[in-house]
């Protein structure tokens, strides 16, 4: 291992490797940075090229800073690819980005080189996420597992194998763990060959069930954005409690002082749209001066959405009961279809045809003639006459497009000739 001597300072520095890059404070603006940029940027106190480290297969040249830049250069051949280099360097060095996406982004200038792009990530200090053997022997194993084989409960059940690793779960409580599920899988079964349908949902369901949709949705959107007042709330009282310094260096994290990631971030985006990227950095970065202007916004929505709910209640409910109990009549399409088919005069007139052939076939030879009509249909309960008479005239009296007289007419036809046509009594 060399002890190499400092080129840009007064001191003597002996280092084994480069040192990890220190951010300056914010320098000139983007647009304005140039190839005087470098001098901008953090100095290296290292030589020339002295040895060479493995880090993952890749072999680290250890350059110069200045050195690094004049190779990057002679590299990229264009200066304004190379003045956009700088840039993303400056947004490196005003925290802006982080290591993983400087060299994200990097990648795409200097990837074509390895020494180059090597050095860099050292540099930075960034390291490539290599998953172990064991890591990729668990991820085959659970492409691999068959559900067939495993301990059954019911019939849309399989157990997870003993070596099963489940993936992680953030926001569990003692409670969650407790009760809620990590043993079994659904499996449903079933076979190619069944021809098996479920039954159709008529009309009436399908209405009740778009309002069970709609509320559900709603209530969802109403309780994603308290739950993010309340978190944004509890991080403002926590704030009033700390001295001004302590404020002035208080960040967030990616749960925004809760305990998900994406309960926050659903209800900012839901507001904010596009824009919601900008107001979660802000949030994280000066949550002093950002979460009052949120939380105002949020409160506003809250409000907002509370009394569309309430309008649309008085809707929701108003169509339940219009089709509840046509809904539980799973089988009035069916039926209905049914005896459109069978009071047709034709269907009739066949039947009652059928009837008297079959009749006639019955007949001795030696009687020859057939007295009597086609068909003789006994009502030995006139009760049930008088039941559809009642029904026909309540049917009758809800049809709004008939005249009193039309109604009228009808009205007397039921009471009076088919009363006498079965020898009913009259009422």
């Amino acid at each position: 291992m060399s002890i190499v001597q400092a080129t840009n300072g007064p001191e003597t520095k002996h280092t084994t490797g480069p040192p990890p890059l220190k951010r300056a404070a914010p320098g000139a603006a983007p647009s304005q940075v140039s190839a005087e940029a470098v001098k901008q940027l953090p100095r290296l106190h290292i030589g020339k090229i002295e040895k060479e480290t493995e880090v993952k297969e890749e072999k680290v040249v250890i350059y110069s800073e200045q050195d690094f830049f004049d190779r990057v250069k002679k590299a990229l051949k264009s200066q304004e690819v190379y003045e956009n280099f700088l840039r993303c360097l400056v947004l490196y060095t005003e925290e802006t980005l982080n290591a993983t996406d400087i060299v994200h982004i990097v990648v795409h200038f200097i990837g074509k080189f390895p020494e180059l792009f090597a050095w860099f990530k050292n540099y930075v200090g960034y390291k490539d996420a290599v998953p172990t053997d064991q890591g990729r022997k668990n991820r085959v194993g659970e492409l691999e597992i068959n559900y067939a084989s495993c301990k059954r409960y019911g019939a849309s059940y399989r157990a997870h194998p003993p070596n099963y690793i489940p993936p992680k779960c953030m926001g569990r409580t003692e409670l969650c763990k407790q009760v809620l599920n990590d043993t079994w899988r659904s499996y449903p079964c079933w076979s190619e060959d069944s021809t098996f349908s479920g039954a159709k949902k008529t009309q009436y369901e399908e209405y009740i069930n778009k309002c069970d949709d709609e509320r559900f949705e709603l209530d969802v959107v109403i309780e994603t954005n308290l739950a993010c007042i309340k978190q944004l709330e509890a991080v403002q009282k926590k704030m009033a409690k700390l001295t001004p310094d302590e404020v002035a260096r208080f960040r967030l994290d990616n749960k925004l002082g809760g305990t998900s990631e994406v309960i926050g971030r659903k209800a900012i985006k839901r507001i904010y749209g596009d824009k919601h990227g900008g107001i979660i950095d802000g949030l994280k970065k000066s949550p002093q001066a950002v979460i009052p202007i949120v939380l105002k916004r949020l409160k506003s929505k809250d409000e907002e959405w509370c009394e569309a709910r309430r309008q649309f209640s008085k809707i929701w409910n108003e169509q339940c009961k219009k089709y509840h109990l046509k809904s539980l009549d799973h089988q009035s399409v069916t039926f209905k279809q049914t005896d459109i088919k069978s009071i047709r005069p034709k269907n009739l007139v066949t039947e009652i045809e059928t009837l008297y052939d079959e009749r006639m076939e019955q007949v001795t030879d030696q009687t020859k003639t057939v007295i009597g009509p086609h068909i003789t249909i006994t009502h030995k309960d006139h009760h049930i006459l008088e039941d559809a008479r009642a029904l026909i005239i309540h049917h009758l009296r809800r049809q709004s497009h008939l005249q009193n007289e039309e109604k009228a007419k009808v009205k007397l036809f039921l009471n009076g000739f088919l009363q006498d046509f079965f020898l009913c009594s009259k009422r």
